[in-house]
């Protein structure tokens, strides 16, 4: 029997020690807190990340806003220095309320640094069927998010001179045109025109032609 429970022990040992590498080699974040907003659970990408914990079993027994008032009293002077989770706590409120998972988007600032992160959690129950809290994953995907606002604003600007094209013209003029049909009221356009830019072009180079184009 005391063989028999030294192998049972050594066996969740090693299942514990498995679970937790393979947390902290995923490259989302991962959390755990109990029902008063505690850490039970970080793993490394949540600490360092989101945290700027030395190691995943600091913030355990802590909350979430332990860290970012810290964060913001080594910075009075930048209001932007951590601002991501501001209203975490009441999202938190209405994903225990839930069956289903909570998925949303919450972006801010973490020590100066601009972050998006896409985020899923949803009630943690124990073995019992007894609600003990909330686990959440989390991947940034600020960067995807400047792409594609990038992709939408090449889209609808030239880029040369970063001014609407023709496509984003056609669209306000065809908004602009329905609001003045509903006004009952007049629409003004004034069309510019850059006279001789070939010329510039042929003797200059295209190179200087865009320059004026720019100016």
């Amino acid at each position: 029997a005391v063989n028999a429970l030294r192998d049972s022990e050594e066996h969740a040992q090693q299942l514990a020690t498995m679970l937790r590498l393979l947390c902290d080699n995923v490259p989302d974040m991962i959390w755990a807190k109990d029902l008063d907003n505690r850490f039970i659970f970080v793993n490394k990408a949540y600490a360092l990340k989101i945290l700027g914990a030395p190691d995943t079993s600091e913030p355990v027994g802590r909350t979430y806003a332990d860290y970012f008032v810290w964060d913001r009293s080594k910075n009075p002077g930048d209001p932007q220095w951590h601002t991501l989770g501001e209203f975490s706590a009441d999202i938190d409120l209405h994903t225990l309320t839930r069956d289903e998972p909570t998925v949303f988007e919450e972006d801010g600032y973490v020590r100066g640094r601009k972050v998006c992160l896409d985020i899923h959690q949803a009630r943690f129950v124990n073995g019992w069927g007894d609600v003990i809290g909330i686990v959440g994953s989390a991947r940034d995907i600020a960067e995807r998010k400047e792409s594609e606002a990038y992709v939408r604003h090449i889209a609808h600007h030239d880029v040369l001179t970063d001014l609407p094209n023709r496509l984003l013209l056609s669209d306000r003029l065809k908004i602009a045109l329905a609001q003045a049909r509903r006004d009952r009221s007049r629409l003004a356009l004034l069309f510019i025109d850059l006279d001789n830019l070939k010329p510039v072009n042929d003797t200059l180079g295209h190179d200087i032609g865009d320059l004026l184009l720019k100016e």
